[in-house]
């Protein structure tokens, strides 16, 4: 079904590039994604931090899941680690109920922004520091 939804959502974009998809409860396809944008960009670091979630998913996302062969992943903190990573933690997930009985995992996209955001402010006061009075003349 997901496949289905994707394949329409790109046709209708009339989208040419590469597609990604990661899955924000089992985070299937992420590496892949980081590898490609490293090999892309022809760099070995480019990301300072990964943001991910450590709050668990609910016991009926959870049955739904392994309905369809999928379950939650252990965070690999050491995986991230070892591609340069910084690890920030958070409840990064938010699930849609869309019918009675079928939730969907989705990443909490207002909770990803708002530490981005509190991630961008904490490096400008930081940087802001450490320039000096002469250099802002």
């Amino acid at each position: 079904e997901r496949e289905a939804r994707v394949k329409d959502f790109i046709k209708r974009l009339k989208w040419k590039g590469p597609v990604f998809q990661i899955s924000a409860l089992t985070r299937e396809g992420c590496e892949p994604l980081i590898r490609a944008i490293y090999k892309h960009a022809g760099a070995d670091h480019l990301f300072d931090v990964a943001l991910v979630n450590d709050c668990p998913a609910s016991a009926k996302l959870r049955a739904q899941y392994a309905e369809q062969g999928q379950k939650p992943i252990e965070v690999d903190e050491a995986g991230f680690r070892a591609l340069g990573l910084r690890v920030i933690t958070g409840d990064f997930l938010e699930e849609d109920f869309l019918e009675e009985h079928k939730a969907v995992a989705r990443h909490a996209t207002h909770r990803l922004a708002q530490k981005l955001l509190a991630l961008g402010a904490a490096h400008v006061r930081e940087h802001e520091s450490v320039v000096s009075p002469a250099a802002t003349d």
